[in-house]
């Protein structure tokens, strides 16, 4: 029997592919809401809701460009992975249901690291109902790629779109802004992330809230006439939203919700915290 020593330093090329992929089918639960056929097959199988309509997302995370190894952990990484794309559906006004995952992995990737990224991504899916029936591997020279596709399901007439927006609707945000760019700018200038101020921020960047409840409620109420997830920053994605609908928008800065976290942290790095 090996020991813990040798589980630990063992890597994907020590596993092979299929042995990889065993791993992480033992890893996901068995008992999926929905699911026909899961892991294992050419394709999964999902059952879906009669008089519902299905929503489905994508998103790509790239070393070094979207995420650096030296400021996330895997667990970190696969609750962000899960989170963004959580936070798509919510948009829609959606619920959201099942994912798959794809890895592009250089063969020297821990199997450790990738168990990490799994419980990650699982434990963040599970706050909501959602699923991992199955994805994909790939080695990769260059560089770990992570590609999440998710989808959902929203009520027939309580979808929430970027393009139902009217002259007169008054902007509404969840959360407050700024905080996840002050963080991944924070990690890089190499301060202290456990500083309170600065750890909040760090937070907001690599374990972002999607908010789904929100989203649903929203939705469930006809309580907004358009929506969309503000990930990429208001002023690009209200851009979005008012191309979409054919109006215009006024922000009023004083107004914007900024916490005191996020105004120190942005003092810290000599920045506008309205950037």
């Amino acid at each position: 029997m090996p020991n813990s020593s040798a589980i630990k330093s063992q890597t994907i090329a020590d596993l092979g592919e299929f042995g990889l992929i065993r791993r992480i089918k033992s890893l996901l639960p068995d008992d999926v809401a929905g699911v026909v056929l899961s892991i294992g097959d050419d394709a999964a199988a999902v059952r879906p809701t009669p008089g519902k309509l299905l929503l489905s997302t994508c998103d790509i995370q790239v070393q070094d460009r979207h995420f650096r190894l030296d400021h996330t952990t895997a667990y970190e990484l696969g609750r962000r992975c899960a989170a963004i794309n959580l936070s798509d559906i919510a948009a829609m006004g959606g619920e959201p249901r099942h994912a798959l995952i794809s890895l592009a992995l250089p063969q020297d990737t821990p199997v450790a690291w990738v168990d990490g990224l799994y419980h990650g991504m699982l434990e963040e899916f599970a706050r909501y109902d959602t699923g991992i029936i199955g994805g994909n591997l790939s080695s990769a020279n260059n560089g770990i790629v992570i590609d999440v596709t998710l989808t959902g399901e929203v009520e027939e007439g309580h979808m929430l779109t970027r393009g139902g927006a009217r002259s007169g609707d008054v902007l509404l945000v969840t959360g407050d802004f700024g905080a996840s760019l002050l963080g991944r700018l924070a990690l890089e200038a190499g301060l202290d992330r456990n500083q309170a101020d600065i750890a909040r921020c760090v937070n907001a960047h690599l374990a972002p809230t999607p908010r789904v409840h929100e989203g649903l409620a929203i939705g469930e109420r006809q309580q907004a006439t358009a929506m969309i997830d503000v990930s990429d920053g208001l002023a690009g994605d209200l851009g979005h939203i008012c191309q979409a609908s054919g109006v215009g928008a006024r922000i009023v800065a004083s107004r914007l919700p900024i916490a005191d976290a996020t105004k120190e942290t942005a003092r810290r790095l000599g920045l506008d915290p309205l950037g």
